[in-house]
């Protein structure tokens, strides 16, 4: 009895396999699925198709911001050298102002 109920139920499994099996197929080829597809396809080669421009369009913020880079770590740098030379002349002229109150107490 055992054996019967076994292959019955083996029977009634195996059934409901082919008809999932048959249900998909029948999505499968649905013009549902077909236009899904196509949309898909559409996208996709449309990302593809825009890859270059996008690339493009990288590659030229990267070269407008290494330039603003370059021109303003010039500028940084020109800044800062005139700085060191006007600090420069201010101890100068304060170290020869120094020299002179130390000769002019001694004369």
């Amino acid at each position: 009895m055992e054996e019967k109920i076994g292959r019955e139920t083996l029977q009634e499994l195996l059934k409901l396999q082919i008809q999932i099996l048959d249900k998909y197929k029948k999505v499968l080829d649905s013009d549902e699925r077909k236009e899904a597809k196509k949309a898909v396809s559409n996208i996709l080669t449309a990302i593809i198709a825009a890859v270059p421009s996008v690339f493009r369009l990288q590659q030229l913020a990267y070269n407008e911001i290494v330039g603003l880079h370059e021109e303003a770590t010039a500028k940084t740098r020109k800044l800062l050298e005139d700085l060191l030379r006007e600090e420069q002349a201010r101890a100068e002229i304060h170290n020869r102002m120094r020299e002179q109150a130390r000769g002019g107490g001694k004369q």
